[in-house]
């Protein structure tokens, strides 16, 4: 049976738009683009925090319909987004819902420690897609699929992070970086497949473990949380497609990946300006 997904995400057109192609392009088993929602918040992610301790202020939000609480604040004071119709969706029932929210590593409001604090403290409640939800802290998730470059030989890589007093120009240092890469909208399913295997990998070795059926459970946001805070100690931000793990999630098991994705190690440039349509 198909799941039915919400998505939470805090930007009014990219982050959905993105969401749409990416599973749209998979024809993943679990989750199409037929049966996935996508409510566009406004706010982000500290924002969202506030939101809850509004309704909830001793910080235990066990009690909370999360759904619910954003539907009450969206009604009240909509300053554009949510849309009246995306504010129908949180009237639904859903079999997942996942919470995506930027990292927001300049956002002036909180200190260093308040974010961390607060990143923490969502990222220990918001746990499990099919109870309260799962909460998903990216690079921006746009820019961390587009984020490669072509080698001499024709295969695309990852590109190194970025340095942490960089971070703010992500957006622009992506297009500054990703030469001959396509807009997302070109993107085949083979390309986002092996995108999406280049993230994986690069979560394993971060983690330090292999993805697989057993151990998908440690990929989780409070992992993800450790190392983004290991690597700003070492003066870069990591960019992580994390979006590329949700099918991993609904599935409870690893992608097939030797079965699933053509056999050569990355897609090519003029297999790019061919065939991603």
């Amino acid at each position: 049976m198909n799941s039915k997904v919400l998505f939470i995400v805090e930007g009014e057109n990219d982050e959905a738009e993105f969401i749409r192609y990416y599973f749209s392009r998979l024809r993943d088993e679990q989750v199409t683009g037929d049966n996935i929602s996508i409510f566009r918040y406004g706010c982000n992610i500290y924002n969202f925090y506030d939101c809850l301790v509004h309704n909830q202020k001793d910080g235990d939000f066990s009690s909370l319909e999360v759904l619910t609480v954003l539907k009450e604040a969206a009604e009240a004071e909509r300053n554009g987004l949510p849309l009246k119709e995306d504010i129908a969706l949180l009237d639904g029932s859903y079999t997942d819902i996942f919470l995506v929210f930027d990292l927001d590593n300049h956002d002036p409001t909180h200190s260093h420690e308040e974010k961390e604090r607060i990143l923490n403290h969502l990222a220990s409640y918001f746990t499990d897609s099919t109870d309260r939800g799962m909460l998903i802290v990216d690079s921006p998730m746009v820019e961390a699929y587009r984020d490669l470059s072509v080698r001499y030989d024709g295969e695309v890589v990852l590109n190194e992070d970025i340095e942490l007093e960089r971070s703010g120009d992500y957006k622009s240092i992506v297009g500054e970086r990703s030469v001959g890469i396509p807009s997302l909208s070109k993107y085949s399913r083979d390309s986002f497949l092996i995108t999406s295997h280049l993230h994986y990998k690069k979560f394993s070795l971060l983690l330090g473990i292999a993805i697989d059926r057993k151990n998908i459970d440690l990929f989780n946001c409070l992992s993800l949380l450790r190392i983004i805070e290991e690597e700003k100690g070492k003066g870069f931000l990591p960019v992580l497609g994390w979006i590329s793990l949700v099918p991993l999630y609904l599935s409870k098991t690893a992608l097939d990946l030797s079965l699933r994705i053509p056999t050569h190690s990355g897609f090519h440039s003029l297999s790019i300006a061919r065939g991603l349509s």
